[in-house]
């Protein structure tokens, strides 16, 4: 499920990161006090994924960001799930060590369905959002839309992703 040809999310990501986070005091990068965001974006059936998924990560629990019984640790690593949520499986556990990663429209549009110890980040495809290329300066209705979808996004604690942004600079 997590294998392909040799490779596989732990000996890719997960085992390097702790080694690095051993030789760094507990930090992925020296000096960085933040959690470090690790995105695993799940393809297939969300529930039977994140069970095997769960296994996994629970092994580094020690170097992740946790939820427990309503308290939030941070650890030196968020792990945050992204395509085929499983939205209820986290939103029922009492312990675990990953978040969701929410569709920031939702997020603007109903502040009351966001779940902070459930999302720590939303994230839009940039065309969803906008669709002002990089040419010439930002639409004004476009700027304010954007402004207003992160600034709401922020005040919830939540960090924001835009993906598949054009490839410009001043993008």
């Amino acid at each position: 499920q997590f294998k392909s040809k040799g490779r596989n999310l732990e000996r890719l990501y997960l085992k390097p990161l702790h080694d690095r986070v051993l030789a760094n005091n507990g930090r992925v990068y020296a000096g960085y006090v933040r959690p470090v965001i690790l995105m695993i974006d799940i393809k297939t059936g969300s529930d039977d994924t994140y069970r095997a998924l769960a296994r996994i990560l629970d092994k580094y629990r020690d170097m992740l960001t946790s939820y427990n019984n309503g308290d939030v640790h941070y650890g030196a690593i968020t792990v945050v799930l992204s395509g085929h949520k499983p939205y209820k499986m986290l939103e029922g556990q009492t312990s675990r060590v990953a978040f969701i990663d929410e569709d920031l429209r939702k997020v603007a549009r109903d502040s009351s369905a966001v779940n902070n110890d459930v999302f720590t980040m939303a994230s839009c495809k940039y065309s969803r959002m906008l669709s002002w290329d990089g040419k010439g300066p930002m639409p004004l209705l476009q700027r304010e839309r954007l402004l207003r979808f992160v600034g709401m996004a922020h005040r919830l604690g939540t960090k924001v992703r835009l993906w598949a942004s054009p490839d410009r600079q001043v993008v």
